[in-house]
């Protein structure tokens, strides 16, 4: 039995980027199915919800104070929006496949915010589809 080893790449995300890669992120990852989980020394791991449609992530910066926002759901009955207020890392973990990635957000206080990604059915399937009928030109 071969184990395949699936190369993971990580890379943080400098402050002055943030806005630019939170829409980026809002626009590429759009309907992508999440998973976010909350990690602090005070509450120990927490999931904040699971299988939600991914809507956006927005970073907003005010003289005094920083939050990084993001937003899934599908309407009023499974909507989460949740708030990182005086974020001070973000990191982006995708393996080579992109099918999947994780967003890592840091605040101030040592709490991480994990976000996981991971490509719509659907979606994944139109692409499967497209990449059969292409065609090597010779």
């Amino acid at each position: 039995m071969q184990l395949i080893q699936e190369q993971i790449m990580t890379r943080e995300i400098p402050k002055e980027e943030w806005k630019q890669f939170c829409d980026e992120i809002s626009r590429e990852r759009l309907d992508w199915i999440t998973n976010v989980q909350v990690l602090s020394s005070e509450s120990g791991a927490q999931v904040l919800s699971e299988g939600l449609p991914f809507i956006g992530l927005t970073y907003e910066a005010n003289n005094d104070s920083e939050t990084i926002v993001f937003d899934a759901g599908t309407g009023a009955d499974s909507y989460q929006s949740h708030v990182i207020e005086d974020p001070t890392k973000v990191a982006l973990s995708e393996p080579e496949d992109i099918e999947s990635s994780t967003l890592d957000i840091e605040d101030a206080a040592g709490t991480k915010t994990l976000i996981t990604f991971s490509r719509p059915a659907s979606e994944a399937i139109t692409t499967e589809e497209n990449n059969k009928g292409m065609v090597a030109e010779g």
